[in-house]
């Protein structure tokens, strides 16, 4: 299970699952990794970036998984919640975004 520079931020852990002490570590453990990758600006995955990080650190963490294509199980064994459990905050979180989606583009940003 690979888990992103950006989710190991999150959840604080690193690539072994241990407690990280608050950044990633390149392998030889000589600099930090980088954070994440440059992009250029795009208004729509900026305000995505802005919603994610006002949720709690459970939905932040279900989503970051999400979007790094961890299947429900690897999210189980990541953060230690049933299956189930994830299903349903990962439905509420879509759903809560969809909304949220609708509201900014209807009366703009």
């Amino acid at each position: 299970m690979a888990v992103s520079n950006r989710a190991q931020l999150v959840l604080g852990v690193d690539a072994q699952g241990a407690k990280a002490l608050g950044r990633t570590q390149s392998l030889d453990g000589t600099e930090p990794a980088p954070t994440e990758p440059a992009r250029t600006s795009n208004s729509r995955l900026d305000w995505l970036d802005e919603e994610i990080a006002q949720m709690d650190h459970i939905d932040r963490s279900l989503t970051l998984l999400l979007l790094d294509g961890l299947s429900y199980r690897d999210m189980v064994e990541t953060l230690g919640i049933s299956e189930s459990n994830i299903g349903v905050k990962i439905n509420r979180i879509k759903a809560r975004l969809i909304n949220k989606s609708k509201e900014t583009h209807a009366h703009g940003p």
